[in-house]
């Protein structure tokens, strides 16, 4: 960016610099504040639980729970920006981002939010504050009828980590000849890819596996798995005899795996 005066061009260069929100510009965790508005109990107990399973990582655990979760799942909008209303900022946050914008001849700050919190807690907390357009939080999408929460439209977990929130299949698998059996096989060769993906790992010592028990090797269970929409379509192709609807969706599945886990070097503990 160049200003002119007097035949004069100056220079100005402008540097990002980016903030995470809760217990950096705030005292508390947004997910606790939201709670003990909605009179839900036992946050962190949901937390901890949610981070053994490991389906869930570090960062995106309210929203998680938002979709999910029965108690959370009756909070709205407005639950939202009240909730940011009630949130103890840091001190001179405010001073913070209005020094940025003086700080220094022919420097310009430009001064962006990203955290995992739901944006509309971000954004009424930082009302007056940070620019909208400059918070980058969850973005969720709500139900034109009742308000609810029906899918997350963006979510920043952070630290390239990854968090399934929900998951949506779409199989060509020929004749469907059982819906109910075709879904569940679907439905089954997810949880399989989804549990390689990011719970289930072998380690050895000496020959020996140091996680024989499931305890220590853990599969996905029923109430570890987000949400699985599956969608079967019967193509008009002729299926060959002997066949059903059964193994090819398996097969379709094989890359669940992939579809889930976007980033190699994640941790699988």
């Amino acid at each position: 960016m160049a200003g002119h005066k007097k035949g004069v061009v100056h220079m100005v260069q402008q540097y990002l610099l980016a903030s995470d929100f809760d217990q950096t510009l705030s005292f508390n965790d947004s997910g606790v504040v939201l709670a003990e508005l909605v009179g839900v109990q036992g946050f962190h107990d949901k937390v901890r639980g949610l981070a053994q399973i490991n389906l869930v990582q570090q960062g995106a655990e309210l929203s998680y729970l938002i979709l999910h979760d029965p108690e959370f799942r009756r909070i709205r909008r407005e639950h939202l920006i009240e909730a940011g209303k009630l949130i103890r900022l840091k001190h001179d946050v405010k001073l913070f981002t209005k020094t940025l914008d003086t700080l220094a001849d022919g420097y310009k700050f430009n001064f962006h939010v990203i955290s995992a919190a739901p944006q509309e807690i971000i954004q009424s907390a930082l009302e007056g504050i940070v620019a909208p357009e400059n918070i980058h939080g969850t973005k969720f999408y709500y139900e034109p009828g009742n308000g609810e929460v029906k899918a997350i439209v963006r979510a920043s977990a952070g630290w390239g980590k990854v968090t399934v929130l929900e998951i949506a299949s779409a199989v060509d698998c020929g004749t469907v000849i059982h819906p109910a059996a075709a879904a569940g096989q679907v439905t089954g060769a997810a949880t399989q890819g989804l549990g390689l993906a990011l719970t289930e790992y072998f380690d050895w010592h000496n020959g020996a596996p140091t996680d024989p028990q499931f305890k220590d090797y853990p599969i996905p269970s029923a109430a570890m798995m987000p949400r699985i929409g599956v969608k079967a379509r019967s193509s008009r192709a002729k299926t060959p005899k002997r066949s059903n609807a059964v193994t090819p969706t398996a097969c379709a599945h094989r890359e669940s795996a992939i579809v889930v886990s976007p980033n190699p070097t994640m941790s699988r503990r």
